[in-house]
């Protein structure tokens, strides 16, 4: 096969140096690779500036560094992965660029989202980061971030057209890309598919305890990954087996109540707190419903840029109806106390610094709530895991709340299966808007179900273990041997053009050891089969069958971990 790899965030090592050891073993299979990278198309603004705190407002000097950076580590996989290939600047021309400077006059603020080129919604496409990180749920454009997404335009402009012309030279029979949702890498994936080419993606693991250990490579988005891991849920949630890695799973719960990791955006879990009733002044013998809400700009993005559908007729269709009708069905009854979660991306966190539009229409609606209910705001502090030691019922929309919780065997209920990306019988799923309600009646009476556990840890093993391809050393790195790290160091300070350039090196010197035989082969069969996910190519035979028994012996021994 004739593979491209797209690969113009060269920066981002973390990502580059993996989606780089895939290319090298698949030329062991006689594949033909062809590595293309930037070279500085995107030097107004770009992902890995993002990524490293710059904003599209930096010094032009930060992004001329960054853009040095992401040059040498190119070079450097280049030459040491011997992989062919070039710049997208290479194939843009003089007319490309004046071609892209008066599509991008004819372009403005009334106009935008239907803006296509060659039958490419290039102007919805290159919504997403820009969406994301304004964390806007509509279209109307300061001025600022009118120049912000004109930039982003730009890029998708120049994508497009170099994209084509490497589309239409190479010839390839398969496009890789690290995360097509990124909008030049949405572009790409466009152009090829337009040509009927078979795209897929690369990601890190979900798993946070070991996120670069472990490898996601499947066809289109990771949405649609996540959804078809669900149409294989039902092959898979009664099987287990000795091979099944139920510690790690407990390892990522164990991340996220750290509350350090990046990926986390909840506070960590206080062992030591007071507890949840004495904060908010709870009756003992009160019932805490807790309503977890999602970050509503995610899908406003997502949908934006048609990556999720947008649902009509949903029983709720707003979370702030969702919201609305809580408060008004648990006002009347004394019994219960419902605790508003507003998720904590929608305000400013450890990873940026800005307020959703969604928060700012939120902060006007809970201003005045019955007394049996409370909005738990980022400012108080508290870990969803703290939460989770009084709640009785969880009320779920779209969040990954709804399989978190179900994993320590709390009831949650859902109001729609379509919005979620887990599979929604580890939950009360309601019909109607009666139903809902009732799902909340029934979900109380039967409460805590240590089944809904074990279906939950054999969810996550499915996410974590059976679809991914699994490093043979940890790549992590922290990890690096102490002396590498210290020549490091030491290096930066004195050549700081090249930051963690020996690092870099250690890395493709002993890249040998990071990878297994088997699953780059799995990789290759996908490719040439033309299957979804790995699960489509590796039909699994679970050997080594676990009782019920023995797995009720390590379930318990794993939940002893989480102490919650």
């Amino acid at each position: 096969m004739k593979i491209l790899f797209f690969a113009p965030h060269s920066a981002i090592w973390e990502h580059a140096f993996p989606e780089a050891i895939i290319a090298d073993m698949l030329k062991t299979y006689g594949n033909k690779i062809t590595y293309i990278t930037c070279g500085e198309t995107f030097k107004k603004f770009c992902i890995p500036m993002s990524a490293f705190g710059l904003s599209i407002t930096a010094d032009s000097r930060d992004k001329l560094a960054l853009c040095t950076q992401c040059r040498i580590n190119k070079n450097l996989i280049r030459k040491k992965f011997s992989l062919d290939g070039y710049d997208l600047q290479d194939v843009l021309s003089d007319n490309d660029n004046l071609e892209t400077i008066r599509l991008i006059s004819h372009i403005n603020k009334s106009n935008f989202i239907d803006f296509q080129v060659n039958g490419i919604e290039i102007g919805r496409i290159a919504l997403y980061e820009f969406l994301l990180n304004a964390k806007k749920n509509s279209f109307e454009f300061s001025d600022n971030e009118w120049h912000e997404y004109s930039i982003a335009l730009e890029n998708c402009i120049k994508s497009l057209f170099a994209c084509q012309k490497i589309i239409t030279q190479e010839q390839p029979d398969r496009v890789i890309i690290y995360n097509t949702l990124y909008s030049v890498n949405h572009v790409c994936k466009q152009v090829a598919e337009k040509e009927g080419i078979p795209v897929y993606f690369i990601h890190a693991g979900e798993n946070l305890s070991n996120r670069l250990s472990t490898m996601i490579v499947a066809k289109d988005t990771t949405f649609k990954y996540r959804k078809e891991l669900i149409t294989h849920w039902p092959d898979y949630r009664d099987k287990i087996s000795l091979l099944d890695k139920y510690s790690d799973v407990t390892d990522h719960f164990l991340e996220i109540m750290g509350g350090k990791h990046f990926l986390a955006y909840s506070s960590a879990k206080e062992h030591d707190s007071l507890g949840v009733r004495a904060q908010y002044n709870i009756p003992k013998d009160a019932k805490i419903l807790t309503a977890t809400m999602s970050s509503n700009d995610e899908r406003f993005a997502a949908e934006s840029i048609r990556v999720v559908p947008v649902y009509n007729n949903l029983i709720f269709p707003l979370q702030v109806n969702w919201i609305q009708c809580l408060i008004d069905y648990v006002k009347k009854k004394e019994n219960l106390f419902l605790i508003i979660r507003v998720h904590p991306r929608e305000f400013p966190n450890k990873r940026d610094r800005v307020k959703s539009e969604h928060a700012v229409l939120l902060e006007k609606v809970f201003q005045k709530l019955p007394r049996n209910v409370i909005v738990n705001w980022p400012t108080d502090e508290l870990s969803l895991y703290d939460l989770a030691q009084d709640t009785a019922v969880f009320l779920n929309a779209w969040s990954s709340v709804g399989e978190e919780m179900s994993l320590l065997g709390i009831p949650v209920v859902i109001y729609s299966d379509k919005l979620i990306l887990y599979p929604s019988d580890l939950n009360y799923l309601a019909e109607d808007k009666q139903d809902y309600f009732e799902k909340i009646e029934q979900a109380l009476k039967d409460g805590w179900d240590f089944e809904k556990t074990r279906s939950a840890y054999r969810w996550y093993i499915l996410r974590f273990h059976r679809g991914v391809i699994n490093f043979k050393a940890s790549y992590d790195p922290t990890k690096r041997p102490k002396v590498i790290q210290f020549v490091n160091k030491i290096f930066n300070k004195f050549f700081p053009i090249y930051p963690n350039y020996i690092v870099r090196k250690y890395d493709v010197l002993v890249k040998i050891n990071y990878y297994k035989q088997e699953d780059i082969e799995s990789i290759n069969k996908m490719l040439l089969n033309q299957n979804t996910t790995l699960l489509d190519t590796n039909q699994q035979n679970i050997a080594n069958q676990l009782s019920i028994e023995e797995e009720t012996m390590i379930l318990k021994h794993e939940v002893t971990r989480l102490q919650i």
